[in-house]
C-alpha cells in the first residue's frame, strides 16, 4: 500500500510539472578567430569563439565538463576545455580566447572548424554545436633590407686591422606578407622570437630577438624594423689574414614565404698593422704635393713628372693601416678617395714603385 501511495506521488508531481527533466545543451556561438575569409599567419595565432547555455546550468561539482575540439579540414587539430570552477549558468555566454601555433598547417585556403562537446551530460541539440570558417593561412615574408657593422664603424668596402673584434651591429628587415609579425614561436622557451644568423668569413653563429612586454615584436604587412645591439659574446673577429672577407646577416624562420631574399652580403678588406714613423723628420713634405681632408674623402693634389703609378696609405697614429688606394696619375693630379674613418689624426703615404714621394699628417673631423 505504502508503494502504491509513492508511486501515485510521483506521477502526480511529474503531471504537474513540479518535478522536470533536465535538459542540456551548448550552443556555439561567432567564430573571431580565425575569421571567415580572414587571413592568419602559420605561426602563433589567437583562436577566439563565443559559446552560450541555452539548457539547464552545468556544474563543475558534478562532474560536468564542457570541451570544445577544432578541426583543420576535417582532421583533430586541438582541444580546449572549459573551467569548471565556476558552474556555467542557464543562459549565460561566455568567449574563449587561446594561442596555437599554426606552424605545421600548410599556406592555403583551410577549413576551421570548432565542436562542442559535453562530458558528465548529453547534450540535446547536436544542430548548433559546430561553427566554422574558411581562412587563408599564409607563410611569413621578412627580408633583410641592410645592415651595418656599427663595433668598429664599418661601410661596405672599408678596411679593417687583422683580428678586430666585431662587437655590435644593426640589422633592418621588412615584412614583405600581410600579416603582422610578433614573433616565431619557440616551443623551448615558450616565447616569441626573430632568429637571424651572422657570418663572417664563412663562421656562422645563430642570434635571436626575444620579445618583450618592453621590447615587443611588432613588424606591420610592408613596414621594417631596425635591430641594433651587442654581439660581444659570440667573440667574432676580422680574419687573421689580409684577405677579402664577406659578412652576411640572415633571418632564419623556420617556414619563409621567399627565401631568396632572406640575407644581405658585404664584402670587406683586412690589413696588418703597419710600421709607424718615428718622427715628424720622416714626413716628406716637398710642396709638390697636398693632401686635403674634407666631407669624408682625402683629396690628393699635385703635379705627375709623366705618367706614375701611385698608392695611398692610410695609417692610425698607432701605426695600423686604415686603407690603400691605387691610382694611377699623369700631369696634373685631383685624385678624390672616399675615406670614413672616425675623428682624429691620420698619417696618409704616397708611394711610387720605388718610394714614398709624400707623407702627410691630416686631421678627420
Amino acid at each position: 500500500m505504502q508503494k502504491f501511495a509513492l508511486l501515485i506521488f510521483t506521477l502526480l508531481l511529474t503531471s504537474t510539472g513540479i518535478l522536470q527533466a533536465q535538459t542540456y545543451d551548448v550552443a556555439m556561438g561567432t567564430l573571431f578567430s580565425p575569421a571567415n575569409n580572414d587571413t592568419i599567419s602559420n605561426n602563433i595565432e589567437v583562436i577566439r569563439f563565443s559559446y552560450t547555455n541555452n539548457g539547464d546550468t552545468l556544474k563543475g561539482a558534478n562532474g560536468d565538463t564542457v570541451r570544445f575540439v577544432m578541426y583543420v579540414d576535417g582532421t583533430r587539430y586541438l582541444t580546449l576545455t572549459r573551467d569548471m570552477s565556476t558552474d556555467f549558468n542557464a543562459g549565460a555566454t561566455d568567449t574563449v580566447s587561446a594561442l596555437s601555433v599554426f606552424s605545421n598547417i600548410a599556406p592555403g585556403v583551410h577549413n576551421f572548424c570548432i565542436v562542442s562537446t559535453l562530458v558528465g551530460q548529453s547534450d540535446n541539440n547536436a544542430n548548433n554545436d559546430t561553427i566554422c570558417s574558411s581562412t587563408t593561412v599564409e607563410a611569413f615574408d621578412l627580408s633583410v633590407q641592410s645592415f651595418a657593422i656599427d663595433t668598429p664603424a664599418l661601410n661596405p668596402g672599408d678596411s679593417v686591422e687583422i683580428g678586430t673584434a666585431i662587437n655590435a651591429i644593426s640589422l633592418t628587415v621588412r615584412n614583405n606578407g600581410n600579416v603582422t609579425f610578433l614573433g616565431q614561436f619557440d616551443f623551448n622557451s615558450q616565447s616569441l622570437i626573430l632568429p637571424f644568423s651572422i657570418t663572417v668569413d664563412g663562421a656562422t653563429s645563430n642570434l635571436r630577438i626575444t620579445s618583450t612586454q618592453q621590447n615587443p615584436i611588432n613588424i606591420g604587412p610592408g613596414q621594417t624594423t631596425t635591430i641594433r645591439g651587442s654581439i660581444r659574446s659570440l667573440g667574432l673577429t676580422a680574419p687573421t689574414t689580409v684577405k677579402n672577407f664577406d659578412i652576411c646577416m640572415a633571418t632564419e624562420l623556420a617556414i619563409d614565404g621567399d627565401s631568396t631574399n632572406d640575407s644581405s652580403c658585404e664584402t670587406y678588406k683586412t690589413f696588418e698593422q703597419a710600421t709607424q714613423p718615428n718622427s715628424v723628420s720622416e714626413l716628406n713634405n716637398d710642396g709638390n704635393w697636398n693632401i686635403l681632408s674634407a666631407n669624408q674623402t682625402l683629396t690628393l693634389t699635385g703635379m705627375a713628372q709623366g705618367h706614375q703609378d701611385l698608392e695611398m696609405r692610410v695609417l692610425s697614429m698607432t701605426g695600423a693601416q686604415i686603407m690603400s688606394q691605387n691610382m694611377n696619375v699623369e700631369g696634373e693630379v685631383n685624385e678624390v678617395v672616399s675615406f670614413h674613418a672616425p675623428a682624429g689624426i691620420y698619417l696618409v703615404q704616397v708611394s711610387n714603385s720605388n718610394e714614398v714621394v709624400h707623407a702627410q699628417r691630416v686631421y678627420v673631423k
